[in-house]
C-alpha cells in the first residue's frame, strides 16, 4: 500500500497519445483499457467502432460485444428527454406550506445532519477503496508470472476505478477524513460555488414541491400536510422522487434533477439521522399518484 501511494502520480503519457497503436486489455464485459496510454473504452455508450457481420449483427471491434442499435437509441432518447433545471421562481400562494417545505428541504440538503451523513459515506467509500486495492495487489502477488516484472500501473488503476465506479461524487459541504491525504480533484467545485449551487437547488426543489402540492394534491396529500410528522415524511419523499421525476400522461408533474444524486444523503441514514421512516418515499409516491388519477377522472 505504501509503495503504491509513493509511486502514484501523473507520470503516465496522456490518453490517446499520438504515435502508437492501442493495445487493448479486456478487464470486464464491455470494459477495455490501453496498456500503453491508459485510454479506456466502455461499450454501449455510442462510441464503439462497429463491424457489420454476415448475420446482420454489429460487433464492437475492440471488445467483441454485440451492439444492439435499438437499445442504444432507447438510451439516447431517454438521456435527451431529461429535463434541465428550471430557473423560474414561483411565488407561493400559501406561505405556510412554502415555509414548511423549505424547512424540510433545507434540513435534508444543507444542515449539520447532511454533512455528518456525507462524512460517514466518504469514510465508508475510502475503506472499501482500500479493500479493493489490497485485493488487486494480493491477486498480483499470487500470479507467478507477475513476480519477476513490474506491474502495469495502468491496469491496476483501471481495475481499481472499475471496482469503485458506483461511488458517488458528492457535492455537499464535507471535509475529507483527517488521515486521508490526497490531492484535490482537478474538477473539484470551490466552496463558494458549491454553496451557491446548493442554495439554487433548494429554491428549485421548494418551488416544485409547492407547485405539486397546490396543483396536484387532493384529499390524501392534504391529510398528509395537516399532520406534522406525516407531512415531513411526504415532503422528504417528494424530494427524493425528484431524482427521477414524476410524469403522468406525458405531463411532467415533478421535475427531474440529476444533481440531487450528488446532494441527497443515502436513504439508509433517514431513520437514524433525520428520524424519517424509510418506507415514506414509496408511500409518498403512491399517495401523489392516487390523487393525480382521482383528479383526472
Amino acid at each position: 500500500m505504501k509503495l503504491y501511494k509513493a509511486i502514484h502520480g501523473d507520470f503516465l503519457v496522456p490518453p490517446n497519445y499520438p504515435g502508437h497503436d492501442h493495445q487493448w486489455l479486456s478487464l470486464d464485459a464491455g470494459l477495455n483499457i490501453c496498456t500503453l496510454c491508459g485510454a479506456d473504452h466502455v461499450c454501449f455508450q455510442g462510441t464503439c467502432p462497429m463491424v457489420q457481420m454476415d448475420h446482420s449483427e454489429s460487433i464492437c471491434s475492440i471488445s467483441g460485444c454485440i451492439i444492439i442499435l435499438s437499445e442504444l437509441r432507447a438510451e439516447w432518447s431517454m438521456s435527451q428527454r431529461a429535463q434541465g433545471d428550471s430557473l423560474d421562481y414561483v411565488n407561493p400562494k400559501h406561505p405556510d406550506v412554502y415555509d414548511t417545505v423549505e424547512v424540510v428541504v433545507r434540513e435534508i440538503l444543507d444542515s449539520s445532519k447532511t454533512a455528518r451523513c456525507m462524512q460517514e459515506e466518504i469514510q465508508r467509500d475510502e475503506t472499501r477503496r482500500n479493500g479493493y486495492l489490497a485485493r488487486i495487489i494480493r491477486d498480483i502477488g499470487i500470479d507467478q508470472d507477475a513476480l519477476y516484472q513490474r506491474p502495469n500501473m495502468l491496469v491496476l488503476e483501471a481495475k481499481l476505478a472499475w471496482q469503485c465506479r458506483k461511488f458517488r461524487r458528492l457535492l455537499s459541504k464535507v471535509s475529507r477524513h483527517p488521515f486521508v491525504r490526497r490531492a484535490p480533484r482537478p474538477d473539484a467545485v470551490p466552496q463558494d460555488k458549491r454553496d451557491a449551487i446548493i442554495q439554487r437547488v433548494i429554491r428549485i426543489c421548494v418551488d416544485n414541491i409547492c407547485n405539486l402540492i397546490q396543483n396536484f394534491g387532493w384529499q390524501r396529500v392534504n391529510r398528509q400536510m395537516h399532520h406534522s410528522t406525516r407531512g415531513r415524511d411526504f415532503i422528504c419523499s417528494m424530494l427524493y422522487l425528484m431524482r427521477m421525476g414524476i410524469t403522468f400522461r406525458n405531463q411532467s408533474i415533478l421535475q427531474k434533477m440529476d444533481i440531487l444524486n450528488q446532494l441527497l444523503p443515502l436513504q439508509i441514514f433517514l431513520p437514524s439521522v433525520f428520524k424519517i421512516r424509510a418506507k415514506s418515499i414509496t408511500e409518498g409516491e403512491n399517495i401523489i399518484k392516487m390523487d393525480i388519477q382521482r383528479m383526472q377522472t
